[in-house]
């Protein structure tokens, strides 16, 4: 695994993610869970995928601790395309879904919904910071409550020198009950 280096290589996406997957699915063992990559092969990345395999995580892990709660199933579905000069990854599960209350906090540092259950709050606050200061993109969270939730991670194929932080209004979009 990469996720501790923040070296800058050439690497296929499909590979990385992958790999981060095969990673956690231990963890994921004897749970119900399924999650199912889907990237085409052969998107090339000049970029760091150490951290890119940590925000997937990230978002893999989130899936699986807040919107399969209480639930005896649940998918988690990373898909990735290229959009001109850029990767945009999309990390959709078909959980539990958010709140717009709750939407609109989670990327907060130590924001959570389940406090003292397994949450730190850090996860998706790590992330953004690393989409957008390490890898020079945007991650939007899309959520509807009882309709799962869809992470979008954009980013140039190429990495810039140097990134620019994403103004933290144009992060979400959810859609009101």
């Amino acid at each position: 695994m990469d996720q501790t280096s923040e070296n800058r290589r050439v690497f296929d996406l499909g590979t990385t993610i992958s790999d981060n997957i095969e990673a956690l699915r231990p963890s994921f063992r004897h749970q119900p869970w399924l999650i199912n990559v889907d990237i085409p092969t052969g998107i090339s990345c000049d970029s760091y995928p150490g951290p890119l395999g940590q925000v997937i995580s990230n978002l893999v892990q989130n899936a699986v601790l807040h919107a399969f709660a209480e639930r005896e199933s649940g998918t988690v579905t990373i898909t990735a395309r290229v959009s001109g000069q850029n990767a945009e990854i999309t990390c959709a599960d078909d959980g539990n879904g958010m709140p717009p209350s709750v939407l609109g906090h989670i990327f907060e540092p130590f924001y959570t919904t389940r406090l003292g259950q397994g949450g730190s709050g850090l996860g998706l606050s790590v992330s953004m910071n690393i989409v957008t200061g390490v890898l020079g993109g945007t991650l939007i969270a899309q959520s509807e409550e009882g309709q799962g939730t869809r992470f979008i991670l954009k980013f140039p194929l190429v990495a810039p020198k140097h990134a620019k932080k994403l103004p933290s209004d144009q992060v979400f979009e959810g859609k009101e009950s």
